[in-house]
């Protein structure tokens, strides 16, 4: 049988950082990253290294001839979907030959491969509601509190390719303390967005402050012991249940951008 002969597998990452849309990405610290090499040796057999974080990994592995791929990821898929979540970015190179004295460079592409959604709560939202709760629903649930409104708010989701159903429910409490104390809700439940990888969902939460809004505001709660459930005119902004007139209402205006692509260049020798 032919001996193993043994090459030499050398790694090198840049921190270059595509920005595709006009909005500022968080920095990305590739030291960090994890890096796994794996592959079939030219005797047939499977190989995989141990799995590396760059910044201490030799300057040199040595590994079997043969044909491996190197990945690159920041955190495991777990993490990223632990309490609010992390961005995961995450990459796998093409199939490069190991063998003595070759030199091939290897480019591995990390996209952000969850999703990511932004909450910014407004202003005129937090001078016209209290006692504010928020509900987003993609592959899992978080709920936030208004203690976690005063500065915009990331939750990620690992998401399948497909994409997944975005849900959020907004609820905050107008004129707390007053005969005319509401609690309002807003959802989007009757059309969810999409979220796909790699994409970043913007959630910026208002105030109409006359109550003129439309279209899908659902108002719901108790002025004393009866209940009542509100729709607002998208064409006109009138109430077509009950009665509401110039009490805020939830406004939420959504946007969706590109995450981040980072190259990550890979020396295999």
């Amino acid at each position: 049988m032919e001996p193993q002969r043994m090459g030499t597998i050398s790694l090198a990452l840049s921190s270059d950082q595509e920005i595709v849309v006009d909005t500022k990405a968080d920095a990305v610290d590739c030291s960090k990253f994890l890096v796994d090499i794996y592959g079939t040796t030219f005797l047939g057999q499977t190989y995989a290294t141990e799995q590396f974080v760059y910044e201490s990994m030799p300057d040199e592995v040595v590994i079997p001839y043969g044909d491996y791929t190197v990945s690159a990821q920041n955190c495991m898929e777990d993490a990223a979907a632990s309490g609010f979540g992390c961005a995961r970015y995450y990459g796998v190179s093409e199939q490069v030959a190991v063998m003595s004295q070759e030199v091939e460079k290897v480019t591995v592409k990390c996209t952000m491969v969850n999703g990511k959604v932004t909450l910014t709560f407004d202003e005129s939202f937090l001078e016209d509601f209290s006692n504010v709760t928020v509900d987003v629903e993609a592959t899992r649930s978080v709920s936030m509190t208004s203690s976690q409104a005063n500065a915009p708010t990331d939750v990620y989701f690992n998401v399948p390719q497909t994409g997944t159903q975005l849900i959020y429910t907004i609820h905050g409490t107008v004129a707390e303390g007053t005969e005319s104390e509401k609690r309002l809700t807003y959802t989007n439940s009757s059309s969810p967005m999409t979220l796909f990888p790699a994409k970043w969902a913007k959630i910026t939460i208002k105030s109409n402050h006359n109550g003129l809004i439309g279209p899908g505001v659902i108002v719901d709660g108790e002025m004393g012991s009866d209940s009542y459930t509100e729709f607002i005119d998208p064409e006109d902004g009138d109430a077509v249940v009950g009665g509401t007139a110039g009490l805020p209402v939830i406004q939420v205006d959504t946007r969706i951008d590109d995450a981040t692509m980072i190259d990550c260049i890979i020396d295999i020798l």
